[in-house]
């Protein structure tokens, strides 16, 4: 007789989702600073090109490098002022509004 085991269950018959939830919760509870990874509620307009023009700003998502660098440590008003900044250099440089990514 063949036995086979529910994928989303452990041998213990907890939720495998529960278990990893679990230990996901006990990390950051080690480590506060890492909390934030889970709570970002203005997304990074990063489009993954990365190439800077002679101003030093991306041609993806037209911030500086410097905007590029601390937007993890930004609060929310500050990414907001980037990406008005963001909005400006795209007219200013005649660039698309399309975001392909994020």
């Amino acid at each position: 007789m063949v036995w086979y085991q529910n994928p989303w269950h452990s041998r213990s018959g907890n939720s495998i989702i529960a278990t990893v939830e679990l230990n996901i919760r006990a990390f950051f509870l080690f480590c506060p600073e890492n909390e934030m990874m889970l709570r970002k509620k203005i997304k990074s307009p990063c489009q993954l090109i990365c190439i800077y023009d002679e101003d030093r700003v991306c041609i993806g998502c037209y911030r500086t490098q410097e905007e590029v660098v601390n937007w993890d440590r930004y609060t929310d008003e500050e990414k907001l002022q980037v990406l008005r900044n963001t909005a400006e250099r795209r007219q200013e440089k005649q660039g698309s509004d399309y975001y392909g990514l994020g």
